[in-house]
């Protein structure tokens, strides 16, 4: 990931496992591998025993984070700056992660539309996913209007293995 702040390199310079090389920060594969170890022993079932877990685990699904579902900027490959996410982009990104389905990979929509009305984003992020994910799951709702909008697209939309709404 590219970083301009100073204070952030300097900070990124003394953790073990990142590097920093064209003015970007590097994830040295053994941090990576250690933090989603330690993601998927949190998520663990309580009531199973870790070798049990660890392996059904793996063995079925690997989830793919595009980021913080609350995402609204995104890296522009051809100018090499940051710019608002566009319906366009967030249709595209769970269309990619989905075609990967097949191979075991899940994730949803990585982030939520700037070229729509703030309070129609969240609702729209979560209607891309349901209908470009077989793995999207909600989108984080900001306040009550949303949240009801959310909740009805996900009781009118089932799909099988997706998880809905509260």
């Amino acid at each position: 990931m590219k970083v301009t702040n100073e204070r952030i390199l300097e900070r990124v310079k003394r953790v073990e496992g990142l590097t920093i090389a064209g003015g970007r920060v590097k994830i040295k594969p053994e941090l990576a591998e250690a933090l989603v170890e330690d993601y998927r022993g949190r998520r663990r079932p309580h009531h199973l025993r870790k070798e049990d877990w660890k392996k059904s685990y793996l063995e079925e699904e690997t989830v793919l984070s595009l980021g913080y579902l609350g995402n609204t900027h995104i890296l522009d490959l051809e100018t090499d700056k940051l710019r608002p996410l566009t319906t366009r982009d967030v249709i595209d990104s769970t269309k990619l992660v989905d075609s990967l389905y097949d191979w075991g990979v899940r994730g949803g929509t990585p982030g939520a539309p700037q070229d729509v009305p703030p309070h129609l984003r969240r609702v729209l992020q979560c209607k891309i996913g349901y209908e470009g994910s077989r793995s999207a799951s909600y989108a984080p709702f900001e306040n009550y209007i949303e949240a009801k909008y959310i909740r009805q697209m996900a009781k009118m939309l089932v799909k099988d293995s997706m998880w809905m709404c509260a």
